[in-house]
């Protein structure tokens, strides 16, 4: 599911105020970093914002992820796909969220 149209600020925020408080209580800062078009906006950038994106250390932290936002609907469970096959193996392991219509991913690095 991709977020319909483009998320507003008022509706950013309250993603914000479901998610942040859940990922500090599970995750050091160091573990995680708002990325994209949503970190963009924080910042000021005028631009659409169709999604929010988190880029986790590591997938054991994407499991945290997963684990912080477990009372929202899941619409995609922690996975690895494979994007290559050996020996250049390229994939990730990631997740999806639905949260107020907002579609909120988590993304780590993989070891194969």
């Amino acid at each position: 599911m991709d977020s319909q149209g483009h998320i507003d600020r008022s509706a950013l925020r309250g993603v914000f105020l479901k998610v942040l408080p859940r990922l500090q209580t599970s995750l050091a800062e160091s573990d995680y970093r708002l990325v994209g078009t949503a970190a963009a906006a924080l910042y000021g950038c005028r631009l659409p914002v169709a999604d929010v994106d988190f880029l986790m250390r590591d997938r054991k932290h994407v499991d945290a992820f997963a684990d912080a936002l477990s009372e929202f609907h899941c619409l995609i469970k922690p996975r690895f796909d494979l994007w290559s096959p050996p020996p250049q193996e390229a994939g990730q392991y990631w997740c999806r969220y639905d949260i107020g219509g907002v579609s909120v991913e988590a993304r780590g690095r993989c070891r194969i």
